[in-house]
């Protein structure tokens, strides 16, 4: 018997397919970098996103994981409520915006506005079709605002508090 032919062959990735294999939500167990600058590049790219946390051999708690969100520039560090009260046109939007914005930060979801406009942003981008809204989330403006849905809770007079009990 050939004991070569049994031997499993560990894959090689640059750090480009590595970091695509990685956001592809696929597991690196087994794949090693090429070369030790290669790694050292791959290691630099994980530091940038998680925020100098390494992606090699190191598990984010829970805390990490919901204090970064994996959002980039010039997402991550966006003045969320400056971004929302641009794109009110009346006095009552600006009314129900600060509103809103004040219950989302009571309950520490200002990052997850964040990510939410990114990924409204990316599928914009991309032209990814998401739906029109469903559930109580159609309830809040802001949402409305980012995109997230596309009715208008202002104009049906739906009350945010729907959403965010």
């Amino acid at each position: 018997m050939d004991t070569n032919s049994s031997k499993i062959e560990i894959p090689s990735l640059s750090p480009d397919e590595a970091i695509s294999t990685l956001l592809s939500e696929h597991r690196l167990d087994d794949i090693k970098i090429g070369s030790a600058l290669e790694a050292k590049k791959y290691e630099e790219w994980c530091e940038k996103i998680l925020r100098h946390e390494s992606c090699l051999g190191k598990e984010l708690t829970i805390e990490q994981r919901r204090k970064t969100w994996f959002i980039s520039e010039p997402f991550a560090s966006m003045d969320v409520l400056q971004w929302l009260l641009e794109k009110c046109k009346t006095t009552e939007e600006i009314t129900r915006v600060e509103y809103e914005y004040d219950l989302f930060h009571k309950k520490d979801l200002i990052t997850m506005l964040r990510l939410l406009i990114y990924l409204v942003d990316h599928f914009r981008k991309h032209k990814y079709v998401w739906g029109v809204g469903r559930g109580s989330s159609v309830a809040s403006y802001c949402l409305f605002l980012i995109g997230i849905n596309k009715i208008d809770p202002i104009k049906y007079n739906l009350d945010i508090h729907e959403f965010l009990k």
